[in-house]
């Protein structure tokens, strides 16, 4: 079924307990967007639960590759991780500025396949051309950011750029549509917050540590929680493992759409909740926060 509730293909299947059945619903669409289907099956006698019977599947359609540009003055493995997985996807193109020291950055840019060569090397993979200088062009202006569909920012985004680099930003997300991700809680140092108003929550600078995620009945039905092999996000994200430390936030904006919060937070009062994923729209384009942040060398990931 689409969004309208009609239905578009039926197919008759025989099970079999020994082995699994792939079922297929190829669909079509012209016009760029992105479309939600329903696939659903008659329930059969002695069933425990019907849970199960239905589930959504998400179709996006698109002109180009998404473009990502991912900015950090605070190298991490997370963020490394990050950006190997999105450069998984085939429908992702990923660029990457690292500042490395006050003088030089480090930039990582994802070719296309045309402009691709045969100088490939064992540290730079097909597709992808890495530069160190002093002179590495970092976007500074609302047009040079808006080349990208999303703008990922770690920490030390003030190293990064000068004063008219937060106008920038604020400009590319109001007026050209742009998505922008802060991925390890607040990307600035200090008690000055020049960001507070793209930020979708209120940073402060203490830390906590050994969080749980728990899915919020907005983050329920948001398609970054559709996992098509569960109907509930929440016994998924149950399995994951816990956040071993993140920026303590005070509050979120009064219009930020909260996706998740911690279900406990270690040596504070368990009943106590904050976000830990939300998300505001600013202007013409979203801003995203995420709480998390890097724990020396390694993740900040607990198994437990």
């Amino acid at each position: 079924m689409d969004t309208s509730g009609a239905v578009i293909a039926t197919k008759d299947y025989t099970l079999d307990d020994n082995r699994f059945v792939p079922v297929s619903f190829p669909v079509t669409k012209t016009s760029v967007g992105n479309y939600r289907y329903s696939i659903a099956i008659r329930p059969i006698a002695g069933e425990v639960t019907l849970a199960d019977n239905k589930t959504s599947v998400f179709l996006q359609v698109i002109k180009n590759k998404a473009r990502v540009l991912v900015l950090e003055a605070r190298p991490s493995w997370d963020a490394k991780f990050l950006i190997q997985a999105l450069r998984a996807d085939p429908t992702i193109n990923v660029d990457a500025i690292f500042k490395l020291t006050d003088e030089k950055s480090f930039a990582l840019q994802q070719q296309s396949a045309d402009d691709s060569t045969d100088d490939d090397t064992d540290s730079a993979p097909r597709g992808i051309t890495q530069s160190t200088s002093s002179t590495i062009k970092i976007p500074t202006t609302a047009a040079d950011l808006a080349h990208y569909d999303v703008v990922i920012i770690g920490k030390g985004y003030a190293d990064l750029f000068g004063p008219t680099g937060v106008a920038a930003l604020e400009d590319y997300v109001a007026n050209h549509a742009g998505n922008v991700i802060f991925l390890r809680g607040k990307a600035e140092d200090g008690s000055v917050d020049t960001l507070q108003q793209l930020e979708p929550m209120q940073w402060t600078s203490d830390q906590v540590s050994d969080i749980r995620m728990e899915v919020t009945d907005e983050g329920k039905s948001n398609p970054a929680f559709d996992f098509s092999d569960h109907p509930d996000p929440q016994l998924v994200v149950q399995r994951l493992p816990s956040l071993l430390s993140a920026t303590r936030v005070q509050g979120q904006k009064a219009l930020s759409v909260v996706l998740a919060r911690s279900s406990n937070t270690a040596g504070s009062d368990p009943a106590q909740e904050m976000a830990v994923l939300a998300y505001q729209n600013y202007g013409q384009g979203k801003v995203v926060g995420l709480a998390a942040k890097a724990c020396g060398n390694g993740l900040c990931f607990h198994r437990q």
